[in-house]
Formats: C-alpha cells, sequence, structure tokens
C-alpha cells in the first residue's frame, strides 16, 4: 500500500507539470512566433521477485524533458513593413548580452542608431554576424533575406537552420538557445522564405490544448482519491488492526 500510495503521488507530481506546460501554451496562443512545448516523460519498469519469490512489477515515470513542436504557425499579414514572416524551417538570428539567440517572430523596428531590432531592443543580425544599420526612408526585405534601402542592398538577414532542433531551448520572448553550438552548427536556410508585411502567429492548438488540461485534470482528481483511499486503509490497518 506504501507504494501505491508513493506511485499516485509521483503521478500527481507529473501531471502538475504537465499542466503547467499546457497553461503556458494556452497563454501564449497569441504571442508571435511561439512554438508549442510538450512534457514528456520517462517510464521505467522493472519485474522481479522478492524474498518469497513472489513477482513485483513496478513502473515508475518520471518527467524527462519539455521538448518543443517547431511545426509552421499561421501566417498573419499586418501590412507593416518591418514585420516578417518566415516560411520554412528558418530562424532570425539574434544578439543578446548572453550570446546570440534564434527565433522565429520577425516583429521588428529601428532603434536610435537606425539599426534593425527586435522589438524587445536586441540586434537583428545579418549573414556576417554583423548588426544591420538601416538608414532611409524606405526599406524592403526580399524573399531570400535581402535588406533593401531606398533601392539599395544593404545586407542580407542571418536566416538560419539546425540539423537537430532538438538543441534549442525557449529562453522566453520567442527566443531560443542552442545548447550544442560546438556540434549544432547554424547554417543557412536554404529552403525559408521571408515574406514582407506578415509575422508568424503561434503554433499552438487551442482546442487540442484544452482537451489535455481536462485529462490532466481527471487523472490528478484519480490519483488524489487513490491517495485519499490509501490513506484510509493505512489509518484502519494502524488503528483497528493493531488492537485485535
Amino acid at each position: 500500500m506504501v507504494n501505491g500510495l508513493y506511485t499516485a503521488a509521483l503521478g500527481m507530481t507529473n501531471l502538475v507539470h504537465k499542466q503547467d506546460v499546457v497553461s503556458n501554451n494556452l497563454a501564449n496562443a497569441n504571442t508571435t512566433g511561439f512554438k508549442t512545448a510538450m512534457a514528456l516523460t520517462h517510464a521505467e519498469v522493472r519485474n522481479a521477485r522478492n524474498d518469497l519469490h513472489e513477482l513485483h512489477h513496478d513502473e515508475n515515470q518520471r518527467m524527462d524533458e519539455v521538448a518543443t513542436a517547431f511545426t509552421q504557425g499561421p501566417l498573419v499579414q499586418t501590412g507593416n513593413k518591418m514585420d516578417v514572416a518566415l516560411s520554412g524551417n528558418g530562424f532570425f538570428t539574434i544578439q543578446t548580452p548572453a550570446g546570440d539567440r534564434y527565433t522565429r517572430n520577425g516583429g521588428f523596428a529601428l532603434n536610435t542608431e537606425d539599426e534593425i531590432v527586435t522589438l524587445g531592443g536586441h540586434r537583428v543580425l545579418d549573414d556576417m554576424g554583423a548588426p544591420i544599420r538601416a538608414i532611409g526612408k524606405d526599406i524592403h526585405f526580399l524573399d531570400d533575406g535581402g535588406v533593401v534601402v531606398d533601392g539599395n542592398k544593404l545586407a542580407t538577414l542571418g536566416v538560419v537552420e539546425f540539423a537537430d532542433r532538438s538543441f534549442l531551448r525557449s529562453q522566453g520572448e520567442s527566443m531560443f538557445v542552442n545548447l550544442q553550438p560546438g556540434i549544432n552548427f547554424p547554417l543557412q536556410a536554404a529552403q525559408t522564405e521571408l515574406k514582407q508585411g506578415f509575422l508568424e502567429g503561434s503554433n499552438v492548438d487551442v482546442v487540442s490544448s484544452m482537451v489535455q488540461m481536462i485529462s490532466y485534470q481527471r487523472n490528478f482528481e484519480a490519483d488524489s482519491k487513490a491517495v485519499r483511499a490509501i490513506d484510509e486503509t493505512l489509518g484502519k490497518a494502524v488503528n483497528e488492526v493493531g488492537k485485535v
């Protein structure tokens, strides 16, 4: 019975974590460039016999990692010339105080130095890893990432992709960090096109996420009832059986 209590409590802990992940997805259903997070569990199954040669089947599930679904989000037309959406597997390269980061959020602006930056103030880098200064009146982004100002091509946006996106981890502000830069190199995104005047919306499936929340809540309630039932049984075993 004690093992049952432990198993139910562990299940409740995992469900709370999964619920937090799904709640964060729903909270970012309208966040530009947001990618759905998925809480993954790891199951360990062990079959063994005790000293009385009785067969026991033990299964233990633990949280393994929070993965990301990088499926394409919907392209939303804004009409803003500083908004750029990516169609394909590429990421914009962003300069931050903590190092280079990668994002699908192409909502850009100009800072006081006429550099192209994110709405959070981080510099957008070109394909050579340098900030992009766009001094002029008319800024146009080409499908291949070229930055044209007043008819002159000044630079090319640093749009990259990765051979293994499982090494990318969310860092907030729809940005990702590459956990293995030594082996998972950023590569030129050959199959990615840019669309000026558009933004990529979140790829969160609201209906599916709501169904997940309801499922996790019901499973949590079931585990909670199991904990109460085991606790009552243990209480009777201690207080009543002991008297006999």
